[in-house]
């Protein structure tokens, strides 16, 4: 009877089994946070090409960027000195803030995550998400301008080199 009983407990018949039913919830749940990662990333690498090659085609042939319009941007900003002209991209715009595209990542039961956030509203103070958010910017050193009076004049003599770095 004691060997009978030992015999039963040795037995390993089954276990593949039941390791695979345990073991296979991480596994896909592993797969699902790959995947998700990596289309982020793919996503943030494809948002930087198109804001990149938006950039070049708008400033073809003007060596003088940033615009008069940017200028009047950077002198509302109170900037003193400019030379930099930046493209950002957005999945969707409301008022003045701007969303980047979202990815999902699954969640586990009992990592504090709340199901009733999405991605254009998140819960205030949570400090935990499951959404990943890209952003993109692309900025070009160009003219340097400094702000004389209510005006900005080219800046021939200091070329503003605190403001961009040339490598």
């Amino acid at each position: 009877m004691k060997e009978e009983i030992k015999n039963k407990f040795l037995d390993e018949s089954g276990q593949s089994v039941f390791e695979f039913v345990i073991f296979i919830p991480f596994i896909l749940y592993i797969v699902a946070v790959m995947m998700n990662a990596g289309n982020a990333i793919n996503a943030s690498i494809n948002q930087q090409k198109a804001t990149r090659g938006y950039a070049f085609r708008l400033l073809s042939g003007n060596s003088n960027v940033p615009t008069v319009a940017d200028l009047d941007i950077a002198n509302g900003a109170g900037l003193v000195k400019t030379s930099t002209y930046i493209i950002g991209w957005g999945a969707s715009k409301e008022g003045d803030v701007y969303h980047g595209a979202c990815y999902k990542f699954p969640s586990m039961p009992g990592d504090g995550l709340s199901d009733s956030e999405d991605c254009k509203n998140p819960i205030p103070g949570q400090t935990k998400t499951a959404y990943v958010r890209a952003y993109t910017f692309f900025g070009i050193c160009g003219e340097s301008y400094v702000k004389e009076g209510a005006y900005y004049r080219r800046d021939y003599i200091g070329r503003a080199r605190d403001i961009c770095t040339y490598k």
